[in-house]
């Protein structure tokens, strides 16, 4: 296994890693060196263990923090699919329901004409009633 050799707070660090994981080590590394730039002004007021202390302690609010926004992630991703599931839902009965709305218009237009042939076939029976009595 390869050896990284690095320097963290001026002191060298060696890590063994795995070939395909090289760039994430140098990655997170440099980033480590970055954010411990925040810091020089304690260098030498304090020890480097206790610097790597209130690092630490940032690091896990922060960790803290991407769990806590994952979990609403999850609960908003959640709730998402359960509005889109209701969606389907309501457009699902909503094209039940047009499809209902259309078979009633057929019914009442066919209801419609039945009664117009039942007036006339009415009308038909006066007229005949008034032709006897006429006669």
């Amino acid at each position: 296994m390869p050896v990284f050799k690095t320097n963290i707070l001026n002191k060298e660090i060696k890590i063994n890693y795995k070939i395909e994981e090289r760039h994430r080590l140098e990655k997170a590394v440099n980033n480590i060196n970055e954010d411990l730039k925040k810091f020089r002004n304690l260098n030498g007021k304090i020890s480097d263990t206790k610097i790597l202390s209130l690092y630490a302690i940032e690091l896990q609010d922060k960790i803290q923090e991407n769990l806590k926004n994952k979990n609403l992630n999850k609960e908003f991703e959640d709730k998402y699919k359960l509005i889109q599931k209701n969606n389907l839902d309501l457009s699902d009965q909503n094209q039940i329901l047009r499809k209902k709305i259309q078979q009633l218009e057929i019914d009442k237009f066919k209801n419609d004409e039945e009664i117009e042939n039942i007036k006339k076939n009415i009308q038909n029976i006066i007229n005949l009633i008034n032709n006897s009595y006429n006669e």
